[in-house]
């Protein structure tokens, strides 16, 4: 579980990033993270594991604050793994499959051993095996953003963060992954944390919302509470899935239709009934 408590995050001692951040993400949550460019996203999912510190407030994680005197943080990014918005700043070996074993190492398994928790790993994420010795540098952008997931989930983290981890993957690719992330939470109980534009991709995935606006938390609900209330969303320079506002028109219109709804497949259901 990841709490945090009236969290403020200023650069340079000026500018405030984050201002008295409050909210909790239980375990074995999916959890979407939305909000314009500048609303403070990617500085609260580094405070997640350590990597940025508060300026004042608090960030526990399991109940234990993270940035006490005796907490171990280098055993907390083995624990809340972090993947950035780009893969390349991530992936540094010569070899895919020593890439993603670099973490496993790192945490203090013996080579043949951190080589096959790298094998599960990209074996869990779609990885085949006659990519395992090409440089990761020679692999399509979705292959890329698979292994640089794969390097952190050879480390069995308990929570997985990731930050716009479908930026510029075609549709098929973004599928595919947002597919990956909801089967890791659904089989293995991992939480998974996205910091997303995509409000249709949060809406067919994520159980809870978080909405970041000029630093502070806006909204934090179910995700079907938040993007129902539009209107609200509209007020801070967002939007709802597309399905909800076409649900909102018809019942504008006089069409019994469901304005509850926020995904496609919850659309086509309600059209079929209705026709």
């Amino acid at each position: 579980m990841i709490i945090f408590e009236n969290v403020n995050y200023t650069y340079d001692g000026e500018d405030k990033a984050v201002e008295n951040a409050s909210f909790k993400i239980d375990n074995g949550e999916f959890v979407g993270i939305i909000g314009r460019t500048g609303s403070g996203k990617s500085t609260i999912i580094q405070m997640m594991n350590g990597l940025l510190k508060p300026s004042s407030g608090k960030v526990l994680y399991n109940g234990q604050s993270i940035f006490d005197e005796n907490y171990n943080l280098r055993e907390l990014k083995f624990k809340v793994g972090l993947v950035f918005q780009y893969p390349e700043y991530q992936l540094f070996e010569c070899s895919v499959i020593k890439d993603v074993a670099y973490g496993p190492e790192n945490k203090g398994l013996n080579e043949e051993d951190a080589v096959s928790a790298a094998k599960r790993a990209l074996e869990m994420v779609g990885i085949p095996e006659d990519k395992y010795d090409k440089s990761p540098f020679d692999l399509s952008g979705g292959e890329k953003k698979r292994v640089a997931i794969a390097g952190i989930l050879a480390m069995e983290p308990e929570v997985l963060v990731l930050d716009e981890p479908a930026a510029g993957l075609d549709p098929k690719s973004r599928r595919n992954l947002f597919v990956l992330l909801k089967t890791l939470q659904k089989e293995s109980g991992i939480t998974i944390v996205v910091v997303s534009h995509s409000m249709e991709d949060m809406a067919e995935y994520a159980d809870h919302i978080l909405v970041m606006n000029n630093g502070r938390v806006a909204m934090n609900g179910s995700t079907k509470d938040v993007f129902i209330d539009y209107r609200s969303l509209e007020s801070m320079g967002l939007a709802a899935p597309k399905v909800t506002y076409l649900m909102a028109e018809l019942k504008r219109r006089g069409i019994p239709a469901d304005t509850n709804i926020i995904t496609m497949e919850e659309a086509v259901r309600c059209l079929e009934t209705l026709l």
